[in-house]
């Protein structure tokens, strides 16, 4: 059966009544909200049709959440965040977080509901729809339909950590399910984590199963926290078995970040990539329609910019660049296309 599919909106409904038994202790609830608003110039590059110009100017419209966190007692916390945008995260609501955890020991503890998979390394646990500013490229070449990973990102789970020599923890999901798959019925399976954390140096391994064991994913990463330097590098794999075609396609993908806090400036440059190999005969382009940019079997994305604090971190205008490329069919022609988005907003925290 599926799990938590109960438990995870009583956890979220119950989190005011949390925070009210924490007031009268004395403890208080820690509330905040953040968001993110920009206006972006693309150059509709990948909308070229020969002979017209597809450049848009959109606003991309507020992102915004609210946050509440806190301590019942000295063994039990719980994190509740609601995004204000039409989305769809833990079973396919606004309710990103809503997760109750329980540490009786400090190397032992136990987290239930809503919260983030365990997958995609550093790379996935950095990027926040309200506060981060690079950009991202988004591929669906998976059979599950999710983007980027094989898992919904956020998704009622089970935690147990165990907490001496770094963070190791066990995680238990349910499994996808979709047409043609392994797996099709309810059940549930496994992703392990492993972080560290060696005088700002942090160290993260990830490994998991899905789809009835059939498939795994994995990913190894590297943070870092240099007096002003910022460093991130992540390498992942994913095969993904296909129970109708009886084959194994295989998707690699790596990223790099860096930032750098000079002045009231945080300037940064993000690059990632990914490619993914069929199983015989191997698709050397994407399948999507070039017009739309379809990532589906390869791309790469470069962004830069850099984020403005002379106001504080709570308050950052920044101005961004990205430039997206993958190779497309056009008839019987192999094209590398190209695309580059400019990007003005303001982050804002509370």
């Amino acid at each position: 059966m599926r799990i938590l599919r109960y438990v995870t909106p009583v956890l979220f409904v119950s989190s005011p009544l949390f925070a009210a038994g924490m007031e009268k202790s004395g403890e208080g609830a820690h509330v905040g909200a953040s968001l993110r608003a920009e206006l972006q110039y693309d150059n509709g590059e990948g909308n070229k049709v020969e002979g017209t110009d597809a450049s848009v100017t959109q606003q991309q419209g507020v992102r915004a959440n609210l946050l509440l966190s806190g301590d019942v007692n000295d063994k039990v916390s719980y994190k509740a965040e609601y995004m204000f945008i039409p989305d769809t995260y833990c079973l396919g609501t606004n309710v990103k977080w809503a997760a109750a955890t329980f540490k009786p020991v400090d190397m032992f503890s136990v987290r239930l509901g809503c919260q983030k998979v365990r997958e995609g390394g550093w790379d996935a646990y950095n990027y926040i729809d309200t506060t981060s500013i690079r950009g991202k490229i988004d591929y669906s070449g998976l059979n599950t339909g999710n983007k980027n990973v094989p898992h919904a990102l956020y998704t009622p789970a089970i935690e147990l950590g165990f907490h001496m020599f770094g963070d190791l923890t066990l995680q238990i999901v349910d499994d996808v399910q979709y047409v043609g798959g392994w797996n099709q019925k309810a059940k549930q399976t496994v992703n392990l984590e492993w972080r560290g954390d060696f005088a700002g140096i942090k160290p993260v391994v990830q490994y998991g199963l899905y789809d009835a064991e059939k498939s795994w994913h994995m990913d190894v990463g590297l943070m870092a926290e240099i007096e002003n330097l910022g460093l991130t590098v992540d390498y992942g794999m994913i095969t993904d078995s296909n129970k109708v075609a009886k084959k194994e396609d295989k998707l690699n993908r790596f990223s790099l970040e860096l930032n750098y806090m000079v002045a009231h400036f945080k300037p940064f440059v993000y690059y990632t990539m990914f490619e993914e190999q069929q199983d015989t005969p191997d698709v050397k382009t994407n399948t999507g329609a070039v017009q739309a940019l379809g990532f589906d079997d390869n791309g790469s994305l470069i962004s830069f910019g850099s984020s403005f604090h002379h106001f504080g971190d709570n308050y950052a205008p920044y101005l961004a660049v990205d430039i997206a490329s993958g190779k497309f069919k056009e008839g019987t022609d192999e094209k590398t296309k190209n695309n580059l988005m400019l990007r003005v907003g303001v982050t804002a925290q509370l």
